[in-house]
Formats: structure tokens, C-alpha cells, sequence
């Protein structure tokens, strides 16, 4: 029996069983008129086919098939495949066309007109939302080994940043805009954690669902403690309302059966799953993110209070959130009381005591009746808010050492200049920001020259004019760096052994000193801290000024030995002196430009450098594999000289 004796279903089925790609599908698809039609019309081949080849995103599209789900899924299918592929091509040339380009700072921004170009190969008809672009640069992200192709995920992680929160900040209007009596908090806490984690996959689904699941551990409990609770004489679907219901009051009257929900929802919520104040580490961003929250089981007082407010939604009891100064409290009202002096306030970090208006007075000094119930849209103004005190923390914290503060600092900024708020403009902190990365002058340029726009907040109690010297000076500033970026460039120096031995003449200078090259990995000798070098100088290069606060001239052999330009772990760039450095076991240096110098890892021999790195250095990769693999045999600089084919023709 042929297979074309078999019916068109059994035909489908084989096509939809495990193993099939897009490839076999289209083979069999061009073997004859039979097959092509039956693969064309079936909806159940080309779902499979997207979920097998787009498994990230394929759940999402679920509740946008039509009427025509075949027409649906092939049409989603080629859009995603062609955009994928316009998007590796595009980001194949970022590095000959960036690398160059950045200025030497550990941040390594691109500036967004450069990436651009990326969204103008988006289908706005099959993908408004961004969903088939932003995974297919997050796909590249996350492609094969870690440790190879790090030139390509090192751009698009900075594409997909871009990318994500292009498309976020569309999506944080249309909630905004929204009536604040139909704004979700769960919704406002999922875009707070996707603005925030660009390259994290986090779903307002998985969220609904670990709180509906909340939800249901506190019935559970409610049902051990109250079993005639009236919540039991509903229908199961009833008992958990959705979170599109509007919910004005609290449902069965209120009073005692709200309490009991209430104190269940404590014994499970903090009892039973732990979840708790994260006092220990409480300026963490991580406190801020929902989905970082639901899983470490710890928060700052607003995040914790609105997780524990759609719980109480989902349940039935409507508690509202209040601004209080300093810590974040949510307010119960029962059914039927008229006074505000009956409230009883929910202290959500502190294990979800509830307290009188006179009891959180006498702790506080503030009245909380004197506070109306916040607006949706000022509590997310203040979870920012405490995004960019965090980061003011990490800076003091972490002084020296570049971790994250700056990015947070920055993103948390850009974000409030799409929701707003009432105490703090930040165009002009994120000039500042721009310009010490040197990017995004177009968009400085815009914010400078529209300053006489700026909140009055920012005059007030000012000195007006020094302001405006301010504004003249980034402008200056601005100016001169687009004038820069638009002049051409000038060819990169190229770097060969035969340098040391032009500086170097006498042999004892050889003797005293190592001659490493680009893409080892190093352990600091004083500080003990590993680092990969990614370029060098045959003597230190920098000022006389930083010489001095360094104290190189302590050193023995001073500014007269190589010094290194070297990636740290800690997130930072260094110049490190030739005799302060010693080979290291090659380890994985976790450092966010890692990527625009290597584009492999090789626990063998170190870095391997990408096409860029490479013209600079072009004699570096012998050397650095003759010292990885024969290290009984570890050359002086006189050796390496004599072991470089390059060199011995200049000598």
C-alpha cells in the first residue's frame, strides 16, 4: 500500500507526528500537488511546525487565530522565519559597524538610531505587538553553547533591550490610559518586571497563575479553620473571581467573613509559603519584580502589598493601596462602615498585621485617614522610584566596581518618562547619562532644547541661570560628540611583537618581563581578581596624572614594562601593569562587553578574538595558545620575539 492510497487525515497525522521540521515538511510538500494541498489547508501541521521551531512564543498567539487557523499559522510561520532570518543577517554587520564606534566605557552602549533599522523589517500587519521580532533577536541571545558566539549575543542582547522595551512602552500607554478603576495591578507588575528584565521570559499567564494558586492554598486553609465559610457553597469556577471583574465591595457582607479570608490568607501567605520582608538585602532590585518575588518568597513593602491585594481581589475582599510615607500600606474598609476612623490597615511586610488608624498614628507620626487610596498609576510612579534609589545605593555601595547601578539607574529613568510622575523629571539626569556613554544625541539634543518645558518643580528654589549654564554646557558637550560619530574614522593602530622590541633594546629588559596577549585569562597578583586581557601597550600609555594617583611609579619596574587593557570580573575595565599580572586556568570572566572583543571561549586556551579584535592584534593568537598549551615552556618577551614570524622580519 502507497502512501497516497491513504486518506488525507491519516496523511495530516503522519505530518504532524514528532520529527518533522520545516524543511522535511517542505520537501513532502513539493513531491506532488496531493501532498502540497494537504499541508497547505491544515492548521494542525503548521501549529505544530510553530511550535517546534518558536516554542517561546507559541502558547501567546493562541487567542489571535481567526476564523481561518490554517491561513493563521502558515501566515505567522513565514513572517517569523523571514524575520528571523533578516535579523541574523542584520546583526552580522553590528560589529564592523560598531566596534569602532563605542566609546570605551564598561557599559558599551549602542545608541538607538543604530539599531533602528531593526524595526523597519517588522511586519506591522502580523506582528503590531512585536512578538515574532522580539523573539527572534531573543532567540539569538539564547543560541546553542554559552560560550561560543559571543560577538552575536553580545549585540543582541543590546537589540533585544531595545527592541522589548520599544514595544513596552506602547503597551505601558495604552495601561495608563486606562481607567483607573479597570487597571490591573498584576498587569502593571508584569510590565515593571519585563521593562526591567529584558532578556528574562516573563509571563503574565505564569504570574496569574502562581497567584491563583495562592488563592487557592488560602481556600484550602480557610476550609480547615471556617468550612461553613459561604465562599464553599459556591460553584468552583465561582469561587476565584477574574481579574477583569470589577470589584467594588467586599462579597458576603463583609465583616467576619472577610476577616476569615484574611486570616487565612496570612497563615498560608506567610506561614505556610514563606513569603516575607526582604530586610536583609531590601534595596535588591529583584524586591521590585513580581516574578522574582513570587519566587525567592521575599519583597519591599509596595510589591508585597500588591501581590497581596490581587489575592485578596481574587478572593473576594477589595483592599486598596494607600501612599503612605516610607512604607506601603493597604487598607481594608468593611462592608457597611461610613467613618474612615474604622478602617483597619494592613502592614503587609510585617507579616499582614492589621492595625487601627490611632495604632499605625502612635508608630508613625502621620495619620493614615489624612491619605486618600492611591492611584494606580502613582503606585507604579513610586515602584520606579524605588528603582532609581536603588541604584543610587548600589552606586555608593558598590563605588568602583561598575556593577549594574548606572543601567538600572538609566532604565528606571526612561521608564518614568512613560508613566509620569509628580516629585522628579528625569530628562535632564538622562542627558547626563547619555552623554557619559556618548549616545542618543538625537534624542539629548530634543530634551536640552526643550528645557523651558520642563516641570516648574525643576526651577523652584534654583538658581535658575546656573541651570541654564548647564544646559549650554551638554550642549556643547553633544555637539562635539556627534561631531565625532559623524567624522571618519581613524584607522585603528595595529599591534605587533615587534613593538617590544622596538621599545625594548637591551636583552635584561626582555628577561624582566612576560609578554602576554589578547584573550587570556589573568589572576591580578595584588587584588587577586581574574580578568581577560583584550589589547596592551609595550609601556604604559596613560597620563602622567593617573601614573601618579595609581602609584605606578611605586612599582619596580615603573611606566617601563607592558601594561594591559583587561576585562574584570567585577564588571569593570583596568590597565594593569605588566608585573602585577600572572596566567591564570582559563575561566569563564563575566563582564557585559565580553562579547564585542571575543567570539569564543575555549576552556583550553582562553578567549578566542572576534574578526575585529583580531586586525588589531593580528600575532597574538600563537602566542597566547604557545603559553596556554605549553606553559612548562612559557616564553619571556625575548622568546616570543624570536617565536613570532612577524618579528623576525623586522629584526
Amino acid at each position: 500500500m502507497s502512501l497516497l492510497s491513504l486518506p488525507d487525515e491519516i496523511l495530516e497525522q503522519i505530518l504532524t507526528q514528532n520529527g518533522f521540521q520545516a524543511k522535511d515538511i517542505t520537501s513532502v510538500g513539493s513531491s506532488c500537488r496531493r501532498f502540497r494541498e494537504i499541508i497547505h489547508r491544515s492548521a494542525r501541521i503548521w501549529r505544530r511546525l510553530f511550535t517546534v521551531h518558536f516554542p517561546e512564543i507559541a502558547h501567546q498567539l493562541e487567542e489571535d487565530v481567526d476564523g481561518a487557523p490554517h491561513e493563521f499559522w502558515l501566515s505567522q510561520f513565514t513572517a517569523r522565519y523571514t524575520i528571523g532570518e533578516k535579523v541574523q543577517n542584520l546583526m552580522k554587520q553590528m560589529s564592523p559597524e560598531h566596534y569602532h564606534r563605542q566609546v570605551e566605557t564598561p557599559c558599551h552602549a549602542i545608541s538607538n538610531v543604530h539599531m533602528e533599522h531593526f524595526l523597519e523589517i517588522n511586519g506591522q500587519d502580523q506582528d503590531s505587538n512585536g512578538l515574532l521580532i522580539t523573539d527572534a533577536v531573543q532567540t539569538l541571545v539564547n543560541k546553542g553553547d554559552q560560550d561560543r558566539e559571543l560577538t552575536s549575543k553580545y549585540y543582541a542582547r543590546q537589540v533585544s533591550q531595545f527592541i522589548r522595551q520599544h514595544f513596552l512602552a506602547k503597551q505601558w500607554k495604552k495601561f495608563i490610559d486606562k481607567e483607573p478603576e479597570h487597571l490591573d495591578y498584576c498587569q502593571g507588575l508584569v510590565l515593571v518586571s519585563q521593562w526591567f528584565q529584558p532578556l528574562e521570559s516573563v509571563s503574565i499567564d505564569r504570574v496569574r497563575c502562581d497567584v491563583a494558586h495562592i488563592a487557592m492554598a488560602v481556600l484550602e486553609k480557610l476550609k480547615t479553620k471556617d468550612p461553613n465559610h459561604p465562599i464553599f457553597a459556591m460553584e468552583d469556577e465561582e469561587k476565584l473571581l477574574k481579574h477583569d471583574v470589577l470589584l467594588t465591595e467586599d462579597r458576603f457582607g463583609g465583616g467576619k467573613h472577610s476577616v476569615a479570608i484574611l486570616d487565612a490568607l496570612n497563615e498560608a501567605f506567610f506561614q505556610d509559603m514563606g513569603f516575607r520582608g526582604n530586610t536583609a538585602n531590601y534595596y535588591n532590585p529583584a524586591n521590585s519584580f513580581i516574578d522574582k518575588v513570587l519566587e525567592n518568597r521575599q519583597g519591599i513593602p509596595i510589591t508585597l502589598c500588591l501581590l497581596y491585594c490581587v489575592v485578596t481581589k481574587m478572593l473576594g475582599v477589595v483592599t486598596t493601596p494607600i501612599n503612605f510615607p516610607r512604607h506601603f500600606l493597604l487598607r481594608w474598609k468593611s462592608v457597611g462602615t461610613t467613618s474612615s476612623s474604622d478602617c483597619l490597615y494592613i502592614d503587609v511586610f510585617q507579616n499582614g498585621i492589621r492595625q487601627t488608624s490611632l495604632e499605625v498614628k502612635a508608630k508613625s507620626d502621620n495619620d493614615p485617614e489624612n491619605f486618600e487610596n492611591a492611584k494606580p498609576s502613582e503606585v507604579f510612579q513610586r515602584m520606579v522610584r524605588n528603582l532609581v534609589t536603588s541604584a543610587q545605593v548600589q552606586e555608593h555601595e558598590y563605588a568602583g566596581t561598575h556593577i549594574i547601578s548606572s543601567s538600572l539607574l538609566r532604565t528606571s529613568l526612561e521608564l518614568t518618562k512613560f508613566i509620569g510622575g509628580d516629585f522628579e523629571y528625569p530628562g535632564f539626569a538622562l542627558c547626563q547619562i547619555y552623554l557619559q556613554l556618548s549616545i542618543n544625541h538625537k534624542e539629548v539634543m530634543m530634551e536640552l532644547n526643550n528645557y523651558e518645558n520642563w516641570p516648574v518643580n525643576m526651577w523652584a528654589g534654583g538658581n535658575m541661570e546656573q541651570l541654564k549654564n548647564q544646559i549650554r554646557g551638554l550642549k556643547r558637550i553633544c555637539m562635539s560628540q556627534m561631531d565625532e560619530d559623524l567624522s571618519e574614522r581613524e584607522e585603528t593602530e595595529v599591534k605587533k611583537r615587534s613593538n617590544f622590541s622596538a621599545q625594548y633594546q637591551h636583552p635584561e629588559d626582555f628577561n624582566r618581563m612576560s609578554c602576554y596577549s589578547v584573550g587570556m585569562v589573568m589572576k591580578h597578583r595584588k587584588y587577586n581578581y581574574n580578568c581577560v586581557i583584550y589589547g596592551w601597550d609595550p609601556i604604559c600609555k596613560a597620563t602622567k596624572m593617573w601614573v601618579k594617583q595609581m602609584a605606578v611609579d611605586k612599582l619596580q619596574n615603573k611606566e617601563n614594562q607592558p601594561f594591559y587593557n583587561v576585562l574584570v570580573e567585577d564588571g569593570s575595565n583596568r590597565y594593569a601593569a605588566d608585573e602585577n599580572l600572572e596566567i591564570a586556568k582559563p575561566v569563564r570572566v563575566n563582564h557585559p562587553a565580553i562579547g564585542r572583543y571575543f567570539k569564543h571561549f575555549h576552556s583550553d586556551i582562553g578567549y578566542e578574538p572576534n574578526e575585529e579584535l583580531s586586525k588589531n592584534y593580528p600575532e597574538d593568537k600563537d602566542v597566547r595558545e604557545h603559553l596556554y598549551l605549553y606553559p612548562s615552556k612559557s616564553p619571556n618577551l625575548s622568546e616570543t620575539m624570536e617565536t613570532s614570524p612577524s618579528s623576525s622580519e623586522n629584526e
